[in-house]
């Protein structure tokens, strides 16, 4: 979790971006030397597969608790139920949160969802999962009461932070007893389903978003009729981040997508924004990356960035509109363009309307291109595997017993080699003492938002993972919603089989997440929380909203390409030792050492005989917690430093400073300040 206890002032801040498919098969030629964008799972002109859960899942469905999905009845009461019924806080322990499922329907609702613990108190941990974006429609009645008026808006989904810090119910300028803001706002999710703000509410908002460490909105349309709707994405309060939006369209609304916080980050992919009336993304602030985002603007701005500290940025994308008076982009802060295609771009930077940009625009007119900044390929993760619910098979049926002090390892075995290729895990906690493999027959494992501990009894290891993934297949595995209790010298997951594995909303508790050995094959991290990663081998590792946390080395990368699309550490630590000719790229985040530096002349990033680019923002609120070395860089025989002299300091707080392009290696060069 964060411990930031200081404040920050300002307003909103919006953000978007797009990016243009490249066919499928040319991720598999992907050379060191060019960009290559790999067509994604799904895309937010896609219908995703329609989303079921078994009956003893540990879900909760909503028509169980008397919602009725008829498009007539007010459904707002039984959803709340239901979302009440996922439980109390759990404290630090924050990813034991239920599911709350809402069947195939159109459900009519009149005033917020959200949710609060039994004593009144806003809670984290709220999960709306429908079953499809295209089925599953939450309508806000025409002419609602309470959202009508713009200056006092409404949300139809309002996620919020618990209050564990012990700041006090102000702790760093956060209005917590109205707002619900803050940094323990872990577990908040809303997929698969259309959000409709109905007609003649022009003060409604789709969702009021706040997500921390872990959490996402995905596979969702959002809609806005003619003189509804006032933001289709709000990710205003504080303190947004880190978390993900992906496989979104947002059509109508005065915004799209508006986001304002100086702490922390947010990571986007695969966005698409059309029919905005003020701005398609707003961005005050934040540090936003973003890929494969496509923007049709129709006389507004398609990208405001509105605040010098504001960081964006764009790995490819299409930004379409023509605005004679005013360009497409509005920027104060810095955007980072990787194979972004931009209408009209000729207005900040003559001669480069629709081409690939690769460089760094500083405020409006400032363009600097870096051509050569960017080496590995853009690979997004496999399609994933999905069968019908009749054929999942659960590890309850093989002997897996609930509690840290039963041993379930046998009964997981049994479970994993039963020739069943999708696995789920029943909302629970569990415990093993050794580690489990996982054979070439399980393609996909479903967590249910359960747990399971490495028990006391393990024997540690620094090289051995919980599950151990070491038998080779074509065929990619995904796990996900799934709690690893590691120990502090476990790692999560082991790969050394080459074979491509898709780890998606997945949290740690232990130091480490990740062993990929040299034998191992692509590994695709999708908005995963909190331990580090040790990487080897000469196949990609891919990971989107990557949270790291604690002490020591963030990601120990020796000889592998390693591409980061949205980092954000706490703590004085290294955040990327790369060595041995391996290559770490990272495309935005927050760097945030939160205590005072122990080792002032310690790096960020160290090199050794290796290479790197990184973009990013750095957080410091107060003297003496930054990192005074970004980039210890040490070729052959020659060592050079990078300092944050020169870098820009964020000016809204403390000894922050913006990093728009760090770049080290044979030769360094090319930092851009």
């Amino acid at each position: 979790m964060r411990l930031t206890d200081e404040s920050w002032s300002g307003r909103k801040g919006r953000i978007t971006m797009g990016m243009k498919r490249v066919r499928k098969a040319l991720c598999f030629a992907a050379v060191a030397t060019g960009v290559i964008f790999s067509m994604p799972a799904m895309h937010a002109g896609e219908a995703p597969r329609s989303l079921e859960f078994p009956a003893d899942s540990g879900s909760l469905n909503v028509r169980d608790f008397g919602a009725k999905g008829d498009g007539k009845t007010d459904d707002t009461e039984a959803i709340l139920r239901a979302i009440a019924a996922t439980g109390q806080s759990t404290g630090y322990d924050w990813f034991h949160d239920k599911i709350v499922y809402l069947p195939d329907g159109t459900y009519r609702i009149s005033a917020p969802l959200l949710k609060r613990y039994t004593n009144g108190k806003y809670a984290s941990g709220m999960l709306l999962l429908g079953q499809s974006r295209e089925k599953t429609i939450l309508r806000l009645a025409d002419h609602a009461t309470g959202y009508g008026d713009p200056e006092k808006p409404r949300a139809m989904i309002f996620t919020t932070s618990q209050l564990l810090d012990g700041a006090g119910p102000y702790g760093g300028n956060k209005d917590y007893p109205a707002l619900g803001e803050g940094n323990d706002a872990y577990e908040n999710f809303v997929e698969n389903m259309t959000i409709d703000v109905g007609l003649k509410n022009k003060g409604a908002i789709g969702i009021d978003f706040l997500a921390s460490n872990m959490g996402a909105l995905r596979n969702l349309k959002l809609v806005a009729r003619e003189g509804s709707g006032l933001a289709g994405i709000s990710m205003v309060r504080k303190w947004a981040g880190p978390a993900i939006l992906e496989h979104i369209s947002v059509t109508g609304f005065e915004v799209g997508i508006d986001v304002s916080s100086y702490s922390y980050c947010m990571t986007l992919n695969d966005i698409h924004l059309s029919g905005q009336h003020v701005a398609s993304v707003r961005n005050h602030l934040n540090s936003l990356a973003i890929q494969d985002i496509t923007i049709h603007a129709d006389g507004v701005p398609a990208i405001v960035n509105d605040a010098p500290d504001g960081l964006i940025v764009l790995v490819g994308g299409e930004l379409h509109g023509s605005l004679p008076a005013r360009p497409l982009i509005e920027n104060k802060g810095s955007i980072i363009m990787h194979g972004t295609s931009i209408e009209g771009f000729e207005a900040i930077a003559a001669g480069t309307s629709w081409n690939s940009l690769q460089g760094v625009l500083t405020g409006q007119g400032n363009w600097k291109p870096a051509a050569d900044a960017w080496k590995l390929p853009v690979l997004n993760a496999p399609e994933a595997f999905g069968e019908p619910v009749k054929r999942w098979v659960s590890v309850a049926q093989f002997g897996v017993v609930e509690g840290d002090d039963h041993d379930s390892t046998a009964a997981f075995r049994k479970a994993f080699a039963s020739g069943a290729a999708t696995i789920y895990i029943p909302h629970g906690d569990y415990a093993i003492r050794e580690p489990i493999e996982v054979p070439a027959s399980v393609r996909h494992i479903v967590g249910m938002n359960s747990s399971i501990k490495a028990g006391g009894e393990w024997v540690k290891k620094d090289d051995q993972g919980m599950f151990q993934i070491d038998s080779p297949s074509a065929a990619p595995l995904l796990i996900e919603r799934l709690a690893m209790r590691a120990g502090m010298d476990v790692f999560a997951f082991e790969v050394s089989a080459l074979r491509e594995v898709v780890l998606r909303d997945i949290p740690t508790t232990g130091r480490n997440f990740l062993l990929r050995k040299a034998t191992g094959g692509r590994v695709f991290l999708d908005n995963t929380c909190c331990g580090a990663l040790h990487v080897s081998g000469p196949a990609q590792v891919a990971a989107r909203q990557y949270d790291t946390e604690g002490g020591g080395v963030r990601v120990y990368n020796s000889g592998a390409p390693v591409w980061i699309l949205g980092i954000k550490t706490e703590r004085a630590n290294l955040v990327a030792q790369t060595v041995a000719g391996g290559r770490t790229e990272v495309l935005g985040g927050l760097i945030y050492m939160v205590e005072k530096n122990p080792a002032p002349g310690a790096p960020a990033f160290s090199l050794t005989n290796a290479s790197m680019t990184a973009s990013f923002t750095d957080e410091a609120w107060e003297a003496g917690r930054h990192f005074e070395t970004y980039l210890l860089n040490e070729q052959a025989e020659k060592t050079t430093r990078i300092g944050r002299e020169g870098f820009k300091p964020r000016s809204q707080g403390g000894n922050g400073r913006m990093v728009p392009l760090l770049q080290g290696g044979p030769p360094a060069a090319g930092n851009q300040k």
